[in-house]
């Protein structure tokens, strides 16, 4: 009896490592592609540009024939943050997809259903995956570090008509149904709701803050409690182009 005992512990432990084995190569396996198809993308449609105001350019013809649901480009220096965004429908198509499609835990950088793809909203969303392999918006965490912030006070979105300057002013951890998840409708609720914001973040903003009159919130997941986000909020300042030119 306890030789069969120990044959079926034996047998389950080993079907138990062979699903873990399995996990984890998937986990892997899906970052490689992830990382490989958005390597070659940057490759392919990015120039970076040091002569300019702007430090890179898009040839957004070009990649919207990859993607037709491509609505910008997010940028930030000296970090991971160099990724297409997309926006679809709703706000669960792009959370395992890539670009071309196809499934990966990865995702894709999302801009919230609700919002205008040409950045007429008073608060622009975009949505990442915390990744543990450090992809995607998993870099938000580290702006809750003074030093960190100021190393990267500035992020860029460019879309295909113009460019964005993205100055950082807060950093904090939310529920997932906060206000910070409202796109406001008047410029006076935007107006009330960034004092708060400024209050709980976690950095100290060297920005404006008092010219601001339209932001763009990063959103990540947090897990400091259920359903917690981490958001980062930056003050959203056109700059016209052309062909990667400020006029």
């Amino acid at each position: 009896m306890k030789r069969a005992v120990r044959k079926i512990l034996l047998l389950v432990c080993i079907v138990v490592l062979i699903f873990s084995a399995f996990k984890l190569y998937s986990y892997w396996s899906e970052n490689r592609e992830s990382q490989k198809l958005n390597d070659e993308i940057a490759a392919s449609f990015v120039v970076e540009d040091e002569s300019s105001q702007i430090p890179i350019t898009v040839d957004f013809a070009q990649l919207k024939q990859e993607c037709g649901d491509v609505v910008g480009w997010l940028y930030c220096e000296g970090t991971v943050i160099n990724y297409p965004v997309v926006q679809a429908e709703d706000n669960n198509y792009y959370l395992r997809r890539m670009l071309d499609g196809s499934y990966n835990a990865n995702g894709t950088l999302f801009m919230d259903c609700r919002n205008d793809p040409n950045m007429g909203s008073l608060n622009t969303i975009i949505y990442g995956h915390h990744m543990r392999s450090g992809a995607m918006f998993a870099v938000l965490d580290k702006f809750s570090e003074q030093e960190f912030y100021e190393e990267h006070p500035v992020m860029w979105f460019l879309t295909e008509q113009r460019a964005y300057r993205l100055d950082l002013i807060a950093t904090f951890v939310t529920p997932s149904d906060s206000e910070s998840y409202k796109v406001f409708d008047t410029p006076e609720e935007l107006a009330a709701y960034l004092p708060q914001a400024l209050g709980k973040s976690k950095f100290a903003t060297n920005a404006d803050t008092g010219s601001v009159t339209q932001i763009m919130t990063l959103s990540t997941c947090a897990y400091e409690y259920d359903k917690a986000r981490t958001v980062v909020i930056a003050g959203v300042t056109p700059v016209e182009y052309k062909n990667g030119a400020v006029n």
